[in-house]
């Protein structure tokens, strides 16, 4: 909450009369203006207006969910195993930023590697895996939907700006705090980053759980599944190795081995071209593994790691 600003003393509120300035103030004011008109002022340099941040009494708590679909099956599975990989980095996400805040208020050290490794996660991986799997959707899923369920597919379009939305608010703390070297400006600004983040889940967990409580009983009655999988194979290829190594596939293959979601994303990478399906399990999958959930889950590392990255891996932008 913005503090509120001091109120007027009792001695300007007793008075109900205009202050106006004396006449020779008045004339000094004349004399300054016919002194500017023939000397050319001087610039005055630009000070930058720094954000402040507000130290909060309470942090928005996380939302619980507790959803079991009727049916299991390819449709539902269609939204689900991109979704379940969202919540599981969602959830790690927030224990990452929860832990940062639990040390501090701890007075225990929270190293600047951990910091630096958590918001170079959020920036450089997690915000382009979502923004490419929004994409995905709304030019290739949502459109093929579209030609069958017309008036009744269920436009999300404005819930997933709100999600990129939201996303950008989060990725713009990081990358302060990147600037910074792993250095908060103050409590204020981690507790930001915190609430942010818990609003973020909630929000994004809210629209995963509609969609999925909404949408699979459309496409089953629509659609079959040799309709809908070559269009999620086309969603996961995108951008070739680059765009594997940017996206969700390898979060959706680290599921419960016995898990139906899983066994949906290992036939996804089984659909893959040849050439891609080598790359994926050779250095996409390796790098995230070594780098990635390192980097997320660096605030509970007692030493910092080696991320040793294969030799196509670069810094992702």
């Amino acid at each position: 909450t913005t503090p509120a600003s001091p109120s007027p003393s009792e001695s300007s509120l007793a008075s109900d009369e205009p202050i106006s300035p004396s006449e020779s103030s008045l004339a000094s004011d004349d004399q300054t203006l016919e002194d500017q008109e023939e000397e050319e002022p001087t610039p005055q340099p630009v000070v930058p207006v720094k954000t402040k941040h507000v130290r909060r009494t309470k942090i928005t708590p996380i939302k619980r969910y507790s959803y079991v679909p009727k049916v299991l099956d390819w449709a539902y599975a269609s939204f689900a195993a991109p979704h379940k990989a969202i919540r599981r980095e969602l959830s790690a996400m927030v224990a990452s930023v929860d832990e940062i805040r639990a040390r501090r208020r701890n007075h225990k050290d929270v190293e600047a590697w951990q910091i630096v490794y958590f918001c170079e996660w959020v920036v450089d991986w997690f915000g382009p895996a979502i923004r490419a799997h929004h994409d995905s959707e709304q030019e290739l899923f949502f459109p093929f939907l579209a030609t069958k369920l017309q008036e009744q597919h269920h436009d999300l379009s404005d819930a997933h700006d709100e999600i990129i939305a939201r996303l950008n608010a989060v990725c713009g703390i990081c990358k302060q705090v990147l600037e910074k070297e792993g250095e908060f400006e103050s409590l204020g600004q981690l507790q930001d980053l915190q609430e942010e983040v818990h609003c973020f889940h909630n929000f994004y967990c809210d629209v995963m759980y509609e969609e999925e409580k909404t949408m699979p009983a459309q496409v089953r009655v629509h659609f079959t599944e040799q309709e809908v999988t070559p269009i999620l194979e086309q969603m996961y290829a995108r951008g070739g190795t680059d765009g594997l190594a940017r996206g969700l596939l390898p979060s959706m293959m680290l599921g419960e081995e016995q898990c139906w979601a899983a066994k949906t994303s290992r036939r996804l990478s089984r659909s893959l071209s040849k050439p891609l399906r080598k790359s994926f399990s050779k250095k996409v999958m390796p790098d995230h593994l070594n780098c990635i959930v390192a980097k997320r889950d660096a605030p509970f590392l007692d030493r910092e790691p080696d991320l040793e990255r294969s030799q196509h891996s670069s810094h992702v932008a």
